[in-house]
């Protein structure tokens, strides 16, 4: 059974709607880190290289989705108010017409 439907029944259950995507993200290291040491049952040194470059991309990638989501965040306020201020001026310039 995949761990990522465990984890987003447990998020729907608890009201994490917001955050279904980190559910889905854990869920996969997750699964990720099973697969791995099923692969390398018995070699100690490759399985801990492998698990420490997983969680090392595993955390480059969240960090990345994080930069990325507070960038196009402040880019949407900006743009929301850039769109403010050109409906104002806008309106401005029919009433004086």
């Amino acid at each position: 059974m995949p761990v990522s439907y465990l984890f987003i029944a447990i998020g729907g259950r608890y009201g994490a709607h917001r955050y279904s995507f980190y559910a889905v993200y854990v869920s996969c290291y997750f699964q990720l880190m099973f697969i791995v040491r099923f692969i390398f049952l018995d070699k100690n040194e490759i399985y801990i290289i492998t698990q420490i470059a997983l969680l090392a991309i595993f955390l480059l990638i969240g960090i990345l989705s994080i930069i990325i989501g507070r960038y196009y965040s402040n880019l949407e306020a900006k743009n929301e108010y850039l769109n403010k201020t050109l409906d104002r001026y806008s309106s401005i310039l029919r009433g004086k017409n």
